[in-house]
C-alpha cells in the first residue's frame, strides 16, 4: 500500500525530528530552559523577566539568544548523528516540524 508506506516514512521522519529536538532540550543549560519556558510557554516579556530576576535586559537577552543557539546547534548535530545523509538547515528543520506537526503532547 503506497499510503501506508508514505505514513510510515512520515512517522519515521517525525520521530527523528522529535527525538533530535528532545535531545537538544535535554542538553540545554537549566538557566536557558527556564528563560525559554518563561518566554514561550508562559508568555512573559523580557522586561517582565528582568524585573522578576533582577537581571539587566542585556543579560536576559544574551541568555535567551545563547539558549536558542544551543538548541539549534545541538538539534542539527543530533540529526546529523542519527542520519548522516540528511542535510538540513535550521530553517529546513523548522519548516519540517511545522509540516510534520512535531509535538510533544
Amino acid at each position: 500500500m503506497p499510503g501506508a508506506q508514505s505514513r510510515e516514512k512520515e512517522e519515521t521522519l517525525t520521530n527523528l525530528l522529535r527525538d533530535s529536538l528532545r535531545s537538544a532540550f535535554n542538553a540545554c543549560s537549566p538557566e536557558g530552559m527556564v528563560l525559554l519556558r518563561l518566554v514561550y510557554i508562559h508568555d512573559l516579556t523580557q522586561r517582565e523577566i528582568v524585573r522578576m530576576l533582577g537581571w539587566s535586559e542585556s543579560k536576559v537577552s544574551r541568555f535567551l539568544a545563547r539558549a536558542m543557539k544551543e538548541i539549534e546547534t545541538h538539534t542539527l548535530k543530533e540529526l546529523k548523528k542519527r542520519d548522516p545523509w540528511l542535510e538540513l538547515s535550521w530553517q529546513d528543520f523548522v519548516d519540517l516540524c511545522e509540516t510534520c506537526q512535531v509535538g510533544f503532547l
